[in-house]
């Protein structure tokens, strides 16, 4: 028996998927990126919600980007700035305000980056925009605050 919706379900994930054999490049992110997701906050008290987010990536180099964005949410916003280098296959990233060092890949999914310092822990990724959308996953956990997000972001 022919199932239509299983047909235009199949249709629209081919439609999706990379090209075979894209490879991903980080200058495959310049651009301006907008969407929203949703947001916890755990210090004495949990809070949790929905925010808005923009980034602004720019090239450069080949192997360079910086990701400035912004996301907001009722109880405020944040901003945050992050310059992104492959070398040799391996992602290492420097973040513009706290001067904090991350490492991480850059693969077929998309770029990742965790770091871990006397200050906390750190976790950065963005899906591969080849397909469309990205999203945009953020974590940042200190001795007594730990903030995380989910968005995803449209050009």
């Amino acid at each position: 028996m022919r199932n239509p919706g299983f047909a235009l379900a199949l249709a629209l994930g081919l439609a999706a998927a990379p090209a075979l054999g894209a490879e991903l490049k980080l200058t495959d992110y310049v651009g301006v990126w907008k969407g929203s997701g949703t947001y916890e906050r755990i210090t004495s008290s949990r809070s949790e919600g929905i925010l808005s987010c923009k980034l602004s990536i720019t090239a450069q180099s080949d192997n360079a980007i910086t990701v400035d964005g912004r996301c907001a949410a009722p109880e405020g916003s944040q901003s945050f700035s992050t310059r992104i280098t492959a070398t040799n296959g391996r992602l290492s990233g420097v973040d513009g305000k706290s001067g904090r060092a991350s490492s991480g890949t850059l693969g077929a999914s998309g770029l990742a980056l965790s770091g871990k310092d006397a200050a906390g822990e750190t976790y950065f990724a963005l899906s591969s925009p080849l397909a469309g959308p990205i999203r945009m996953e953020s974590a940042d956990k200190g001795a007594r605050e730990s903030r995380s997000a989910i968005a995803t972001l449209k050009r």
